[in-house]
């Protein structure tokens, strides 16, 4: 089996999350392969780090602006981005994908919808409180780590 883990460095907490995961699954000793992908950077290799550098910006100097915007889990670009996640796939042949960013778990859900893909995709929700973003309708499965997420 192989496993793709969709990550981004819109913090730490996901890439922590991600190794965490990869720890745990290659430490269960069966035939699995796992990899962790950042998905923003394969998605956008020529504006990833802008878009990682206003984030880090907003939330280092407008932090109650972001606490304020309401995050819907809109993510740019999702058709366009259908023939790299295909292309993703065709190079990890991957047989479940996890995603432990909200804008991951878009895109993968978007290309899913829109290619009739049937690999399932399940989701880690990084975040104590639930925000919109995390939700997707072809998410198969969530994880979370508080009761009150739940």
């Amino acid at each position: 089996m192989n496993i793709l883990i969709l990550s981004g460095r819109f913090g730490m907490g996901h890439i922590k999350a991600a190794a965490a995961i990869e720890e745990k699954v290659r430490a269960r000793g069966e035939q699995v392969h796992v990899q962790t992908v950042d998905l923003v950077s394969y998605l956008f290799p020529h504006t990833s780090n802008s878009i990682y550098g206003g984030f880090h910006l907003m939330v280092s100097y407008c932090a109650e602006l972001y606490k304020a915007v309401e995050r819907t889990g809109a993510a740019p670009l999702k058709k366009a981005s259908c023939r790299k996640i295909h292309r993703l796939l065709a190079e990890t042949k991957a047989d479940l994908i996890i995603s432990v960013l909200p804008i991951c778990t878009q895109y993968f859900a978007a290309y899913k919808q829109i290619s009739g893909c049937q690999l399932p995709l399940y989701t880690y929700i990084t975040d104590i409180p639930f925000h919109k973003e995390w939700y997707a309708d072809a998410c198969d499965r969530y994880f979370v780590g508080a009761r009150s997420t739940k």
